[in-house]
């Protein structure tokens, strides 16, 4: 049996974001956000995607300086074909739990942006 997470609420909310950033980009370049505001909004953005795409924990746990793939929080999905029974519903909690996770993440990212 195929065993899978459905990503559709990240990819959903990745989506959402990307169209944000799209109109706020166009509100920047037409003078409607002043450029301290659009360059303060950049930078928390780059730092919640960094973190995402970079960081295994929480934002203040450590994480090992070692080589990752990107997303690590979704990473232990890979482990879905080797797993089953209580296993695999564990690590289908566990992603559900990244996911929720994730998805606050970017939709805070979405609404700290200016409108």
């Amino acid at each position: 049996m195929l065993r899978q997470f459905d990503f559709e609420p990240t990819l959903a909310e990745l989506r959402a974001l990307r169209d944000e950033i799209e109109a706020f980009r166009e509100r920047a370049e037409a003078g409607e956000i002043d450029a301290e505001t659009a360059n303060s909004a950049i930078t928390d953005l780059s730092r919640t995607l960094t973190r995402l795409y970079l960081v295994e924990d929480g934002q203040f746990e450590q994480d090992p300086a070692t080589s990752r793939n990107p997303v690590p929080r979704y990473d232990p999905a890979h482990d879905f074909a080797r797993l089953d029974g209580d296993d695999a519903r564990f690590l289908q909690v566990q992603l559900k739990r990244a996911q929720n996770e994730t998805v606050h993440e970017l939709r805070q990212a979405r609404d700290r942006l200016p409108n």
